[in-house]
């Protein structure tokens, strides 16, 4: 049991690297170890070494296995050490309620808002801190020892060994001062303004708790139901309009056979409990959308599948499987479809637009470095944006047919400003809107429009919607940087 537990958490990247080879490293800044200090002894931060997570909710779900194996490991062998989760929350008072109900192997959860600061004395080589971060520090000095995200890593115990070893000396590199932006060269899309915008606020009641940070929404067509997908947790709100407002009046939480829908029936039952208590396991809401009946949702999930890779030697597989999930609002009932896509490192199905009507199903793409990957660099000419032949194949979205859920094709072409500034699909974020015989995809941070035949999919126009607005003067453009 315990070597095949330590494979699984193996399986949970695909990278071996050290950590300053890694996409998502992080600094220190100087100056900021006294804040450090005075900050964690108010965390309650004992003895001389605090090993710690900064854990920001709801970033990297199947990250999150790696941390009680950590404190884990940290008890055994370094059984004075102070253990600490710092928790990174735009709430932090509903996600304590929330990360109360996880064991991740220590009782010491700090949490913090992202204006702590703390997070001043980070510096993250991606801007944010968008993954958790395994985080040594010296109590007595503030400095950070040693740091690595658990995104791109291969957590076992060679590694807990490499990690913690020669803890008085600084691995952390620190920086005078806080860098911001991307490369020299490349800028950030321009940060758009309207001139006039109707400032009426959706307001949401919820009866139960307060409603966290939501990562998508949808409405019905007649306006009557929202639907919301919290950020922070797999939890989906159902709200009806009533007089000005919304009201929460139902919650889509996972089920426990959405655990199993996809565990080969010769994994033992010991086993995947012992993945559930180290909080392996995850059942992931990414997108939702109404269907045209307006009583049943469309969503788009990632169950987890497991399987034996190779049962003598007690090697286990653990993969995202995409489904799209059908539940029906009134009944409550739920059919899964697993999506049959072209590959999983060109489509994704994080966000997903449904034309009923066509029975068609259009998924976003996400291809190449930095959109896809966790080193520090490119680590081919294919995944390469800086490379003109990157852009060569770079289509829009994935076309899937309706109910089946597979793929047909892609379509379109990455605009041009993705390549010239050649950050590939880094700034890409389509929106797509069907109106009788004619599609419309935006790239919503550029500003590009691409109008497709709604029947043959072919392209029929293309424009920029901030150059007309600019023209009529209508809003006003504002470099990021």
């Amino acid at each position: 049991m315990k070597k095949t537990l330590l494979f699984l958490i193996y399986m949970l990247s695909m990278f071996s690297l050290k950590a300053q080879d890694l996409l998502y490293g992080i600094e220190q800044v100087k100056g900021t170890e006294s804040v450090v200090k005075n900050r964690l002894s108010e965390m309650g931060a004992l003895g001389e070494y605090t090993f710690s997570v900064l854990l920001p909710v709801g970033g990297c779900p199947r990250c999150e296995g790696s941390i009680p194996v950590f404190f884990r490991d940290t008890k055994k062998h370094f059984p004075e050490t102070y253990t600490l989760i710092i928790a990174l929350s735009d709430k932090p008072e509903i996600t304590k309620s929330n990360l109360s109900k996880k064991d991740y192997g220590t009782e010491n959860i700090y949490n913090i808002s992202y204006d702590d600061p703390l997070l001043e004395s980070f510096h993250f080589n991606t801007d944010i801190a968008g993954v958790p971060y395994f985080v040594i520090i010296n109590n007595k000095t503030g400095d950070f020892v040693n740091a690595s995200p658990l995104l791109g890593i291969k957590y076992d115990y060679d590694f807990f060994c490499n990690f913690t070893k020669d803890l008085e000396k600084i691995k952390v590199k620190k920086i005078t001062a806080k860098k911001t932006g991307s490369k020299d060269k490349h800028i950030f899309p321009t940060n758009i303004q309207l001139r006039s915008i109707d400032d009426q606020r959706l307001i949401i009641n919820n009866t139960n708790t307060a409603v966290s940070k939501i990562s998508r929404l949808a409405f019905s067509e007649d306006l009557s139901k929202i639907v919301l997908l919290e950020y922070e947790n797999p939890n989906i709100l159902i709200a009806e309009k009533q007089s000005e407002n919304y009201s929460v009046v139902d919650t889509i939480q996972p089920i426990t056979a959405e655990f199993r829908l996809f565990k080969a029936n010769n994994i033992p039952e010991d086993l995947f409990q012992a993945l559930m208590s180290l909080n392996v396991l995850q059942v992931m809401y990414l997108d939702v959308a109404f269907s045209s009946n307006m009583e049943d949702l469309m969503i788009s999930v990632s169950l987890p599948e497991l399987y034996w890779e190779d049962s003598i030697a007690e090697k286990i597989s653990y993969m995202n499987k995409a489904c799209l999930l059908h539940y029906n609002y009134k009944t409550k009932s739920r059919a899964y479809i697993p999506m049959q896509l072209d590959s999983l490192w060109i489509t994704s199905h994080s966000k997903m637009f449904l034309d009923e009507e066509k029975q068609r199903m259009f998924l976003s793409i996400a291809k190449g470095w930095p959109a896809q990957g966790t080193t520090a660099e490119p680590t081919s000419s294919e995944s390469d944006p800086f490379n003109d032949e990157f852009y060569e194949f770079s289509p829009m979205l994935s076309v899937m047919k309706l109910p089946e859920a597979t793929f047909i094709n892609h379509i379109g072409k990455l605009s041009d400003w993705h390549k010239n500034e050649q950050t590939g699909y880094f700034f890409y974020s389509p929106k797509v809107c069907f109106d009788k015989d004619i599609m419309a995809v935006a790239d919503i941070n550029v500003g590009d429009i691409s109008v497709f035949d709604r029947n043959t999919l072919k392209q029929k126009t293309h424009f920029n919607l901030f150059d007309l607005l600019a023209n009529k003067q209508l809003l006003e453009k504002k470099t990021l940087l």
